[in-house]
Formats: structure tokens, C-alpha cells, sequence
């Protein structure tokens, strides 16, 4: 009975052990850069987020302070069709951030909305991408923080260093947070998303929110147009082969047709003495000594050629 009763209270302390570890699990802080570029807000839980990024702000951290938006609610479309309009959580971030000290030039609101961590951070990466940001501390709530890094480390790159902060006034309890079951749904969910990341969101996050990969796509479309227009101010025109026959094989009855209207393909008919008495290679080779320095531009050249 005696060993019993202590085999029960052994898994029962093993399992709240378990238990709490998965909530301690959730929860990353890093050290603060002596001085970073901004201060981001991720969007979700205003009260706790703006007061800690506020005190950073005043603390003398960094000199702005960035803010992110999520997504619209469900109904506020056909609000708005109505003439109302409810404040969302960005514009509760930015009233707050104005009333705790933090001044309006400080302030960076970013506009693209959220739908999801994964979003969010693609659009701060992109941001600090283009504003050659160098040290970011960003801001969220305790349970938030481990999913949160791991997403905005990959979205952000290498090159930007990223301190994240849970918030201190953020009233989570890690260790025992299947006493409270807002606490509880919020460790059960954050799980949930950590595995979803592990097995697919992880592979798909680009360096730069993949402003670079877009960059790289737009700057290879502008060579290639660029190389178009160069291929295409050089090419033989019909005009010009025609005249480069007719000076080449004069009394020649010559037909030139561009095939694909591309200024490279090109089907040529010539009737001519000069080919009277030569096998057709040697006629073939009398069109192309005459044709001389435009051959380079032509793709292709279907030749039909007939003595006269």
C-alpha cells in the first residue's frame, strides 16, 4: 500500500512537473542590444505589449517604435458600409502609445495587415530590410515569444540582429497555467502552431519577408527586357535583307517574309540569274555572302532559291 501511495504521488509530481514545463517551455527572453534601431509591437494583446514597449522607449532603447495591424474582424465591412467604425487594435496602440509619452514622431505604423505570426513578420522583415535596420527588439506576450523568435529569426535573415521581449505586465503564468483556462487554451494553442511550424511554416519563410527573392525576380525581368530591347534595335528588318539581295544579285526577284514577327525568323525566296549553272548549296551560298554582316541578327532563315 505504502509503495503504492508513493508510486502515485511520484507521476503525480512528474506529470505537474510536465505540466508546468510546458508552459515554461513557451516562454524566451533575450538580452537588450545597448541600443537598437526600433522597438516593434506585434499586434494581438494591447494593454500588456504597448506598456512594456513604452518603458523600453523611455528607457532609451531604441528611438522609435514600430506598430504592426491585424487582420479585420469579422463584421467591421459591413460596419463601415454603415458609416461606423470601431477602433482596432493598431489604433488602441498608437492612442496608448501617444498617452504614455511616447511622441507621434517616434511612432512607425506599419500598414499591410497580418493574418498570422508568419505574416507579420514577413511584413517587419520587410520593412527592416529596406530601412537597413542593424538591431530590432520586438515586443509580445509571454507565450508568444519562443514561436515568435523562431519565425522573425528567419524572416529577418542573418544580418539583423533580433532581441525578443515578453512583456513584464503580461500576467501569464507559466508554471501554472492549467489553473486558469484562458492560460490553458493559450498554452494548448501556442503548441499547436509551434508544431505546425516545425513540420511546414518553417520552410517557407524567406530571408527579408523574401523581399529579396522579389527584388532578384524584378531586377532579372528588367535585364531580360533590357537585353530585348537590345536584340531587337540590332535585328534585320525584311527591307534590309531584301536590299542587301538586290544589291548582291541585281534583276533578282526577291520575296522576304519576318514568320514570327519577332525580327529573327525569317522566310526568303529569290529568283536569280546569278544562280544559273550552281548546285543549290552554291546558291544557298551566294544568298548568305550577300546577306554578310546581317546574318549575326537572324535566328533562322528559311531559303527557297531558283534559277531564272
Amino acid at each position: 500500500m505504502r509503495a503504492a501511495l508513493v508510486l502515485a504521488i511520484g507521476i503525480a509530481l512528474a506529470a505537474a512537473a510536465s505540466l508546468s514545463a510546458g508552459g515554461r517551455l513557451l516562454v524566451v527572453t533575450d538580452p537588450l542590444p545597448a541600443r537598437a534601431d526600433a522597438i516593434v509591437i506585434l499586434a494581438g494583446s494591447v494593454p500588456d505589449r504597448v506598456l512594456e514597449a513604452a518603458d523600453l522607449y523611455h528607457a532609451g532603447v531604441a528611438p522609435r517604435v514600430v506598430v504592426t495591424r491585424e487582420h479585420s474582424r469579422a463584421g467591421d465591412g459591413a460596419l463601415h458600409a454603415r458609416g461606423v467604425r470601431l477602433p482596432e487594435g493598431d489604433d488602441l496602440t498608437l492612442i496608448a502609445l501617444r498617452q504614455l509619452g511616447v511622441p507621434e514622431t517616434a511612432i512607425l505604423l506599419l500598414r499591410r495587415r497580418a493574418t498570422s505570426t508568419e505574416t507579420e513578420a514577413r511584413t517587419v522583415a520587410r520593412w527592416a530590410c529596406r530601412a537597413n535596420v542593424e538591431r530590432l527588439v520586438v515586443v509580445t506576450s509571454r507565450a508568444h515569444t519562443r514561436r515568435a523568435r523562431l519565425i522573425l529569426a528567419r524572416a529577418l535573415g542573418p544580418r539583423i540582429a533580433l532581441a525578443i521581449r515578453p512583456s513584464r505586465y503580461d500576467d501569464f503564468s507559466p508554471r501554472r497555467w492549467w489553473h486558469a483556462r484562458r492560460d490553458a487554451k493559450i498554452v494548448l494553442s501556442e503548441w499547436e502552431k509551434l508544431v505546425h511550424y516545425w513540420l511546414d511554416e518553417r520552410w517557407t519563410i524567406r530571408s527579408c519577408g523574401g523581399l529579396a527573392v522579389r527584388h532578384a525576380g524584378r531586377r532579372l525581368r528588367e535585364i531580360r527586357a533590357a537585353c530585348r530591347r537590345l536584340r531587337l534595335g540590332s535585328m534585320a528588318t525584311p527591307d534590309q535583307i531584301r536590299r542587301a539581295l538586290e544589291s548582291a544579285l541585281p534583276g533578282a526577284r526577291i520575296v522576304v517574309a519576318d514568320t514570327t514577327g519577332g525580327g529573327d525568323h525569317f522566310d526568303v525566296q529569290v529568283v536569280a540569274a546569278a544562280f544559273a549553272g550552281k548546285t543549290l548549296v552554291e546558291q544557298h551560298q551566294l544568298v548568305y555572302g550577300a546577306l554578310g554582316a546581317l546574318m549575326p541578327s537572324i535566328h533562322a532563315l528559311s531559303l527557297k532559291t531558283t534559277a531564272a
